[in-house]
């Protein structure tokens, strides 16, 4: 084998490996960016299965219109659903979607 014929396997080994780890890495950005996904879908499915748990389970809701404003903790009328319920027994849950996230958290 000439050094010419060596140069020449050379280089095409390495184009050949370049294309082939852009390709791999690309995957590979995708599985995470899919696995993220399903995590975040898994967590809302959850948090909704709780929220409708502990809501068909109420005896008492209170309007989310008549709630009082308390900026400490989020709390803005309209925007947070108060209940006591069986399944959470003596505790009161409230539901809020602070105001500088709406539409991206729901916490409690």
């Amino acid at each position: 084998m000439t050094l010419v014929e060596l140069t020449v396997s050379m280089s095409m080994l390495t184009t050949v490996s370049v294309i082939f780890l852009t390709a791999l890495a690309s995957v590979q950005r995708g599985v995470e960016r899919q696995t993220d996904r399903t995590t975040t879908n898994d967590q809302i499915r959850l948090a909704l299965q709780q929220l409708d748990h502990e809501i068909r389970s109420g005896n008492l809701l209170y309007d989310p219109q008549n709630e009082t404003p308390d900026p400490s903790n989020d709390v803005v009328p309209n925007q947070s659903l108060r209940i006591y319920t069986q399944a959470n027994a003596d505790i009161r849950q409230q539901w809020r979607a602070p105001v500088e996230a709406v539409g991206h958290e729901l916490a409690r």
